[in-house]
Order: structure tokens, then sequence, then C-alpha cells
């Protein structure tokens, strides 16, 4: 009984422990949850965040070019920005689509008001195609070259249609008829957008199924339907 009597002090101590150890356990992983549930909540709120700026830059956008386009479309016979068009055959040898800057020395025609412009395409020898398209990539038009095939291959229908040569046909195309350097330059060329629709006689869709370089989208007809400025050029060569 002493034996027994000695015993059961280890033995009642050794059934309190887990009891003595359970509080030195709970706290630090009920701790952690807390840390885990702050830091989730913390990430969606700055998801939240992240996408009303997204969706309040988007709405800045979408009414800056609302305004841009009411703007354009108001003024029907100036040109705030004069008019730049490339000569089909020029047009026909380019390997890929250049910039304004490069292509205003050797390759386009400048119209410099919309009286000079008007004189010029209304005579019956010459023929004006305006290119309506949308960028393929965030940082060059055609990416992948199938537009400006595309374009190519409408020239030529152009010449079947109309009975003449490469070099009656005078082409434009966004990226080498607006300035792209100057922004002044191109926001008055962006504006100027109704009238060389309105100038030049042929006006052709460019949409062949192509994926965004960058955001990996496949940009087609449906594509280009959504692009407020594509909407805004189509109403313009209605008008």
């Amino acid at each position: 009984s002493a034996a027994l009597a000695a015993l059961s002090p280890d033995v009642a101590s050794s059934g309190d422990a887990p009891q003595s150890v359970l509080p030195h356990v709970l706290v630090p992983v009920l701790g952690g949850i807390a840390v885990a549930t702050l830091c989730c909540c913390g990430g969606l709120l700055a998801v939240r965040q992240r996408h009303a700026r997204e969706a309040e830059e988007r709405e800045k956008r979408d009414a800056r070019e609302a305004k841009q386009i009411r703007e354009a479309l108001e003024i029907r016979d100036v040109l705030r920005c004069p008019l730049a068009v490339m000569q089909a055959g020029r047009f026909l040898a380019l390997e890929e689509l250049p910039p304004h800057e490069e292509a205003r020395h050797d390759h386009l025609l400048i119209l410099d008001n919309f009286d000079i412009a008007l004189d010029f395409f209304t005579d019956p020898g010459r023929f004006g195609v305006f290119f309506s398209h949308q960028w393929t990539s965030l940082t060059v038009p055609d990416h992948s070259g199938l537009q400006l095939a595309a374009m190519k291959a409408s020239v030529e229908a152009l010449v079947q249609k109309h009975g003449c040569t490469v070099d009656d046909i005078y082409v434009w195309v966004d990226y080498f008829s607006i300035p792209q350097a100057n922004c002044i330059s191109k926001y008055n060329a962006i504006l100027s957008l109704p009238v060389y629709v309105s100038l030049l006689e042929n006006f052709v869709i460019v949409a062949p199924d192509v994926v965004h370089a960058d955001t990996g989208d496949v940009c087609n007809m449906g594509s280009y339907m959504n692009r407020g400025w594509c909407r805004a050029e189509q109403l313009s060569c209605m008008l």
C-alpha cells in the first residue's frame, strides 16, 4: 500500500499532463488560424479594390472616348489634321505597316485641308480606300501580318472593281496615316476620322481571326464591332 501510495501522485500527475499541455497547443494554432483569416480577408479586399479601380478607369476611358466621338461627328468639313494617304503601289510593296513618322518622308501624300483633299478625290480617275481595323497588340497594329495581307488583297480587288491601276488608288491606314509621336496631332487626327471617311470612296473593314499578342483574346469581326471607334468609323461611312 505504501508503494501504491508512493506511485499515486505520479499517476495523477501523468493523467493531468494532457490538460496542462492543451492550452499551449491551442493558443498558437488558433492564433495561426486568425492570422490566416485576416490575410485572406485582406487579400480579398485588395482584389476588390483593384477591380473597383479598373472599373473606374474603364468608365473614365469610355467617357473620354464617347466625348471624342461626339466632337468628331459634329464637324464634317474641317480637317483638324491633314489627310495622309499612301499610293497603293507603294502600299503593296510593304512588308509591315510603318508608323506615320517613318512613312511621311517617302511614302505618304499629305493633303493639308478639306478643300484640297476634296478636289483631289473628286477626280474620277482617283480612288481612296479607308481601312478600318483593330490593333492586335498593345504596341503594334498588326503583329501577325494577317491584316496587312487582307488589306493588300482588298486593294487588288478594288483594282479589278474600278478597272484602274494601283497608281490610281490611295490607301488610308491609321498607323501610317495618323501621327503617332505627337499627342496633339494624334488627337486632332482622331477627331478628323469622320472627315477622312467622308472623303475616301471605299470603306473596308479588316477583321480576320487573329490572336491578340498580349491578351490572348481572339480579334475578329465580333471584337471589332465592340470597339467604340470602329463603330464610329462605320457610322461616319453611313452619314
